[in-house]
């Protein structure tokens, strides 16, 4: 069985290890330079989230008649029309868009007609006004799914 040695032998001096004291030197600005660049992109992400998770985007449809292109209820949405998102805290016009016919088999004479709205701010509900029709109160987990008005 071999003799298990926990120190080296007796010999000449190991050479200077002056790389080390070199490098010491330059260790903690390096490190404070490497936390502060972590810090500021931690920051920056949070901020980006922050700004984006505050905007989303509505979609929405209504159901018209496939030859005149009017809402099937009567009222004033038709084809081409403006809808209008109002912020239902502050009156505030959250976005707008034409309404615009899909592309589609149709059910019976009856189509739909959908409009897009990106960049909508965070509200808890939003009145939805399309031409003339009367305003239809939804929230924006009604928008954000894609709705069926009137």
């Amino acid at each position: 069985m071999p003799k298990i040695q926990y120190f080296q032998p007796p010999g000449p001096p190991l050479p200077p290890a002056t790389w080390r004291k070199n490098l010491r030197t330059w260790v903690l600005p390096i490190s404070v330079l490497a936390g502060l660049l972590l810090l500021v992109l931690a920051v920056g992400a949070l901020v980006l989230g922050l700004v984006n998770a505050s905007y989303f985007t509505a979609h929405g449809a209504v159901r018209i008649d496939c030859t005149s292109g009017k809402a099937l209820d009567g009222g004033g949405a038709h084809v081409g029309a403006t809808v209008r998102l109002i912020d239902v805290r502050d009156g505030d016009l959250a976005g707008s868009a034409p309404l615009v016919r899909e592309s589609g088999a149709s059910r019976g004479g009856t189509c739909l007609a959908s409009f897009t709205i990106t960049d909508v701010y965070e509200s808890d509900a939003f009145l939805v006004e399309i031409g003339d029709a009367d305003p239809q109160r939804v929230t924006r987990a009604e928008l954000g799914e894609g709705i069926v008005l009137y």
